[in-house]
């Protein structure tokens, strides 16, 4: 299935403005399910990377606050990154474009994670060019509250892979994650 603007558009009416800022589950945390693993905003940083230990999870820290992540399903590989501020969880995010998902599935199952943790708040949409000498692309950010789904294509002129083999990422994510320096 060919995803066109207009439909993606015709979705993104349907599904955001349903949902509330800050959603958060039942226990009253805004959390993200890394495959069997389960974490949250303000989560502290040692009983994450515990949880993810104790479920097989590779973890790899990647500079101060980034922690990668990466397991191993029947399906597939997966990988996350989580970033902590003060010693405590602050984003997170999963990859929808996995499991042989195509691209226009990832779309709809991600934005249907987003719809699920609804309330009756609203949700803002925006589209964030990008253009550098070494990378060109376009994000599309679906953003309700402290969650949010970021959909991109992204050309790198490096050795280093951004999303699938397209340049496509579809990511589901909780927190907040500040630019680069």
């Amino acid at each position: 299935m060919k995803l066109t603007p207009i439909w993606l558009l015709l979705v993104l009416l349907v599904v955001c403005p349903q949902t509330e800022p800050g959603q958060v589950s039942g226990s009253g945390r805004v959390s993200l399910k890394l495959g069997t693993v389960t974490v949250w905003l303000g989560m502290p940083k040692d009983e994450a990377l515990r949880r993810l230990s104790d479920a097989g999870y590779l973890t790899a820290p990647s500079g101060n606050a980034v922690v990668m992540v990466a397991w191993r399903d029947m399906q597939s590989d997966h990988g996350s990154m989580l970033r902590f501020e003060k010693g405590r969880l602050n984003y997170a995010d999963v990859s929808w474009l996995e499991n042989g998902r195509s691209e226009g599935e990832a779309v709809l199952e991600a934005l249907g994670a987003l719809s699920q943790k609804k309330g009756s708040g609203t949700c803002d949409v925006d589209y964030a060019p990008l253009s550098s000498p070494d990378m060109a692309g376009s994000r599309v950010i679906i953003s309700c509250g402290l969650r949010s789904v970021l959909i991109s294509k992204v050309r790198v002129q490096s050795d280093i892979q951004v999303g699938n083999e397209n340049g496509i990422q579809v990511l589901e994510r909780i927190g907040y994650l500040p630019p680069a320096d």
